[in-house]
């Protein structure tokens, strides 16, 4: 599936910049118009793009690293329910602890430990924000640091989605 012009610009508008991540360099990026495989909510709830955006900074032995999702649907229903159904699944397994979320916006968050062994440990935001369902994972960035460029996203996509709306 194709997106118009209007469509594909609002969600290009949806994801982190450069200026909202100092230090990290732009990674690998993905976008598509269907689910991952195994990902049958997206179906269900109307899918119309998902992708991610990967930043990151290496610096001898040291890992920053941030991965920024974002999944559109065609109503704010739609990405709640997606949201909600895949919430373990976007999780990772973490666990989950207190998050000061956004105004107006519901996340939640999850933290656990580099999976590879390398030691670090590693922060999920989930949050639903309009017709976005968003994830941002972090590793190697402060807790302090990672909730600025948590407010940031919540931050785009909040303009993003404001520039549709008809004025």
């Amino acid at each position: 599936m194709s997106l118009l012009p209007d469509e594909e610009r609002l969600y290009r508008a949806l994801f982190l910049t450069a200026e909202d991540v100092p230090g990290l360099e732009a990674r690998e990026a993905v976008h598509r118009p269907e689910a991952e495989p195994g990902d049958d909510a997206w179906v269900r709830c109307g899918g119309v793009m998902a992708g991610f955006q990967v930043w990151q900074r290496i610096r001898g032995t040291e890992l920053a690293r941030l991965v920024d999702v974002r999944w559109l649907f065609p109503s704010e229903a739609a990405a709640l329910r997606y949201h909600e159904s895949r919430m373990a699944a976007n999780a990772e397994g973490f666990r989950g602890i207190p998050m000061v979320g956004m105004p107006g916006v519901n996340v939640a968050a999850f933290e656990g430990q580099d999976p590879f062994g390398l030691g670090g440990g590693m922060r999920i935001y989930l949050f639903v924000f309009g017709r976005v369902s968003a994830k941002v994972f972090l590793t190697g960035i402060e807790e302090e640091a990672g909730n600025a460029i948590l407010q940031r996203a919540g931050g785009r996509i909040g303009r993003a989605l404001q520039s549709e709306s008809p004025a």
